[in-house]
C-alpha cells in the first residue's frame, strides 16, 4: 500500500498489487487511487505510515498543519497547528507514538500524537523545539540504529547532526553534534544509512549526493559512544574526511566525484 501527498491538497492510497485500468479514451491503462482523503487545505508537502501501527498516518502541509489519522477513520484524526508551512516530518521508530516535524522558519518540532487534540483550534504545543538551521530545514531523518540520533538538512546549505538524550522529569537535552556544508547546494534530503548508523545520505539543488560518514568525525564518536555501545557498535578512529561524492550520469566523468577533502 502506497501514500502519496500532493500539491492538490490530497493524501491519496494506493494499492500497488492491483493491476492498472484501461483509461476511457482508450489512450492506455493507469493505476486508480483506492482513497483520497481531504485533510489538509493546502499543498501537502509530506505524508509517512507509522511502522506499528500500519494504517495510521502522518501528514503535513503548506496549511502550517501537521496531521495524524487512521486511513479507516480520517475524520477521528489529531492535529497541529504551527507556526510555519512544513517541509519535512518523520515518526520516531524509537518511540511510536512521538513525531518529529521540520518547518519553514527552521525550526523542528517534537510531538506526542496521544496529546494532540481533535480539534485544531486547541493548543497542541510541542514536547520540545530545536532552531535548527538559518532558513527553511527542508530535509529530516531519524536514525533508525541510535536511539535519539537526528540529522537535519536545510536551505542555508548545511547538514547538521543532532543528539536527543532524554531526561528524568523534564525536557530532553538537545546538543548539535556535527555540522557541515557537503557540497550539494541547498539540502533537499537527508537519510541515514539502514545498516551504520553514522552514515548518511544527502543531496541537494547541486544535483549532487554525497556520502558522509560522521564517524570519522572525533566529537560525533565521543557525543555517541554510549550510545553505540548500547548499539552493540565499536568505532576506531578513522583518518579521511569522511566524505564519497557520487557524479551523476550528465556530468563529465573528470568533472566531479572526488572525495571532498576540505
Amino acid at each position: 500500500m502506497l501514500a502519496s501527498a500532493s500539491a492538490d491538497r490530497t493524501v491519496k492510497l494506493w494499492d500497488l498489487s492491483r493491476a492498472p485500468t484501461a483509461d476511457a479514451d482508450g489512450s492506455g491503462e493507469s493505476a486508480v487511487a483506492i482513497r483520497s482523503f481531504n485533510v489538509h487545505k493546502d499543498k501537502v508537502q509530506a505524508v509517512q505510515w507509522n511502522e506499528k501501527e500500519p494504517t495510521v498516518l502522518l501528514s503535513g502541509s503548506y496549511d502550517r498543519t501537521v496531521r495524524v489519522f487512521d486511513s479507516r477513520a480520517p475524520d477521528t484524526g489529531v492535529g497541529a497547528v504551527l507556526g510555519a508551512d512544513v517541509e519535512a516530518l518523520r515518526w520516531d521508530p524509537w518511540e511510536p507514538h512521538a513525531f518529529y516535524v521540520s518547518l519553514e522558519n527552521g525550526l523542528v518540532l517534537n510531538f506526542d500524537a496521544r496529546t494532540l487534540p481533535t480539534d485544531l483550534k486547541a493548543a497542541s504545543p510541542a514536547r520540545f523545539t530545536v532552531s535548527a538551521h538559518d532558513g527553511a530545514t527542508s530535509a529530516l531523518d531519524v536514525s533508525p540504529l541510535l536511539r535519539g540520533c537526528l540529522v537535519t538538512g536545510g536551505t542555508d546549505k548545511v547538514v547538521k547532526v543532532w543528539n536527543v538524550d532524554q531526561t528524568e522529569g523534564g525536557k530532553p537535552s538537545v546538543s548539535m553534534v556535527a555540522s557541515r556544508d557537503l557540497d550539494i547546494g541547498k539540502v533537499f534530503s537527508t537519510v541515514f544509512s539502514p545498516d551504520d548508523p553514522l552514515t548518511i545520505a544527502a543531496a541537494g539543488s547541486k544535483a549532487r549526493l554525497q556520502v558522509w560518514d560522521v564517524g570519522a568525525n572525533l566529537g560525533a564518536r565521543k557525543a555517541f559512544a554510549s550510545k553505540l555501545s548500547e548499539a552493540g557498535k565499536v568505532f576506531k578512529e578513522k583518518s579521511g574526511a569522511g566524505l564519497v561524492g557520487l557524479v551523476s550520469d550528465d556530468e563529465d566523468s573528470d568533472s566531479g566525484g572526488e572525495e571532498d577533502e576540505s
